[in-house]
């Protein structure tokens, strides 16, 4: 996680290399072969340094932005159509080829039709994501692609506007979106940031006055609780429980009420197994803004699909992504629960490498920690990406933490040796 704001930073001042513009097409193809090699370079760099995904789209991005939103000469680049175009058009062909070959021949088409390069680029950039997502079940294309078509909408909006009359047959004259939708743009990017910084502070550290929520054990236990988030998954969890029971580690899944229902033989072998089995919504619902209704409804479906699966409730709950509002804290302290949410993530999620987690888990997991894994979910979702790097991590993880003499227990034994540590007299 640490290496993509490099990675962005990266991407963003390479794609503010200046290329002088040229007049004739032998030119115009020389430029058009610089520009992408300015947002290529960049994305496959990131694959040597962190080879997942996210950092390959993180370093495009950080690209596009650069070339579109430079710091230096922008005059240069204010009616270069073709290599802005050229500039999103790469970085959607590394990230995401096969869609974005098929979204080519989109362009063609619209092209045909609108005889407008702008709007015709925007659409199919646009679309391409959509069709990635359709194609590979990632929603990193989408959120990408979004940004991306966003950039471009951005960069475009005067010629967008144009195309768009000139196609109702009224004046470009007096353009209306100029002024306003960029400045609503500054402060939509500027509203992201904030946005992160708030999510990541929410999730790890929780604002205000809420003791009731577990998230850690205490720093003197040599106990830490292995839990995993998102499943159960035909593919992952049991390649993840052979792990688990070759180690001789229990741990805690907050499994996805439909992916219970989906696959309750997987369930019965965690529980067979000595595994702990709490509740993460029937479909990995954002609880952040939930109402007493939406949060009591993903409870109890989870819970009936549990009871169908193993004849028995959870006592843990975990909302996704460990957002949360007081309406949630009341549903599920109402129904008994104990909301358990987690102190250190591997961050398999991003498509971290196996020997990058490896190294980070054995070097920062502390006495009490509860350790975050997935095994299913996606970028966003609760289903979609591959989790082969945490069942490559999961083994050495486990084997780092015993050589630094730790040992495992599930969140519930954490939080009842937790009370009992902190009752002992000092």
């Amino acid at each position: 996680m640490d290496a993509i704001p490099f990675l962005l930073l990266m991407g963003y001042f390479l794609g503010n290399v200046e290329i002088p513009r040229r007049s004739s097409g032998e030119r115009r193809l020389e430029r058009s072969v610089l520009v992408a090699s300015l947002v290529a370079g960049p994305m496959f760099l990131a694959h040597l340094v962190a080879p997942t995904e996210v950092a390959v789209a993180a370093a495009g991005l950080g690209a596009v932005l650069g070339y579109n939103l430079p710091l230096w000469s922008p005059r240069v680049r204010v009616a270069d159509v073709r290599g802005s175009l050229v500039a999103s058009t790469v970085a959607l062909f590394v990230l995401m080829p096969r869609a974005a070959a098929l979204g080519l021949v989109l362009f063609a088409v619209l092209y045909r039709l609108t005889r407008r390069v702008s709007l015709s680029g925007i659409l199919a950039a646009l679309i391409v994501p959509w069709i990635a997502w359709l194609i590979a079940g990632s929603d990193l294309y989408l959120l990408y692609g979004g940004l991306n078509a966003m950039v471009l909408v951005y960069r475009h909006l005067d010629r967008v506007e144009i195309g768009l009359r000139g196609m109702l047959g009224r004046s470009a004259e007096g353009l209306y979106f100029r002024k306003t939708i960029r400045r609503a743009g500054i402060v939509a990017m500027i509203a992201v940031v904030f946005l992160g910084f708030f999510l990541t502070r929410y999730v790890y550290h929780g604002f205000g006055l809420h003791p009731e929520v577990f998230r850690r054990g205490s720093p003197e236990l040599q106990y830490v609780a292995i839990t995993f988030d998102d499943g159960p998954h035909p593919e992952y969890t049991p390649k993840i429980l052979d792990i688990l029971a070759e180690q001789e580690v229990r741990a805690t899944f907050f499994v996805v009420g439909r992916h219970v229902d989906a696959y309750p033989d997987i369930v019965e072998r965690m529980v067979r197994e000595g595994h702990e089995v709490a509740s993460h919504t029937y479909n990995h619902a954002n609880l952040l803004r939930a109402s007493e209704s939406l949060a009591t409804r993903e409870i109890v479906r989870t819970e009936e699909a549990l009871e169908r699966a193993i004849g028995e409730r959870p006592k843990l709950f975990r909302p996704p992504r460990g957002l949360y509002n007081e309406t949630v804290l009341e549903v599920a302290h109402g129904r008994g629960y104990t909301i358990a949410l987690w102190s250190l993530s591997s961050q398999d999620w991003l498509g971290t490498p196996p020997a990058r987690m490896v190294r980070m888990l054995t070097r920062e997991t502390a006495g009490g920690d509860v350790l975050l894994f997935h095994d299913s979910g996606d970028f966003f979702t609760a289903a979609g990406a591959s989790r082969q790097n945490t069942v490559a991590s999961l083994g050495p993880v486990i084997d780092g933490l015993r050589e630094r003499g730790f040992r495992f227990a599930t969140v519930t034994e954490l939080m009842v040796m937790t009370l009992l540590t902190e009752g002992e007299s000092p």
